[in-house]
């Protein structure tokens, strides 16, 4: 990212909590953003609690909801959690995907 100043911007990052979306919440809080760590299930907990411990350190306000953004009013109620907590999102990032693992041909 370039040099710039996000304090008091508010994040969103869905599959936030690891991998590529865990390096991203930590470089938006080194710029200053309050950060909303998005991950799926159980399975990630431990890293988006990591992560969100990460953001703290650097001296930036985090949190991490859970949520299964498959579903469409999940995802709403993503942002809505969101918003209640930080009163609104200026930056929103999605780095959700899914693994397919079967063959290209058959």
């Amino acid at each position: 990212m370039t040099d710039c100043n996000l304090t008091a911007k508010v994040v969103l990052v869905a599959g936030g909590a690891k991998n590529l979306g865990g390096l991203i919440s930590r470089e938006f809080a080194s710029k200053g953003a309050k950060v909303v760590v998005h991950y799926h299930s159980q399975a990630a907990q431990q890293e988006a609690e990591t992560t969100v411990q990460a953001v703290q350190r650097m001296g930036c306000e985090a949190f991490a909801l859970q949520g299964d953004l498959t579903q469409p009013e999940n995802v709403a109620t993503l942002f809505e959690q969101a918003k209640d907590r930080f009163g609104r999102i200026d930056v929103a990032v999605n780095t959700v995907g899914k693994v397919l693992r079967k063959p290209i041909f058959k």
